[in-house]
């Protein structure tokens, strides 16, 4: 086995979306869409390469108490 990778979808300060790899940022979003794809393609990549993958999304929607 090659290990496990954590991929995973984070608020970034400046408020758009941050894709980290085990913790290391791999790239930029301003949309949430476009960083979960973004993160979803990774995830695929690593499993082809036969490595484990966690993967941390966000719903695109918020929950109504986040919302409001």
């Amino acid at each position: 086995m090659n290990g496990t990778v954590r991929i995973e979808v984070q608020r970034d300060i400046e408020g758009g979306w941050a894709v980290t790899r085990d913790q290391i940022i791999d790239g930029y979003f301003s949309d949430i869409a476009a960083a979960n794809d973004y993160a979803s393609a990774c995830a695929h990549r690593a499993q082809r390469a036969g490595m484990a993958v966690v993967l941390n999304t966000v719903p695109a929607d918020p929950p109504p108490h986040i919302a409001a």
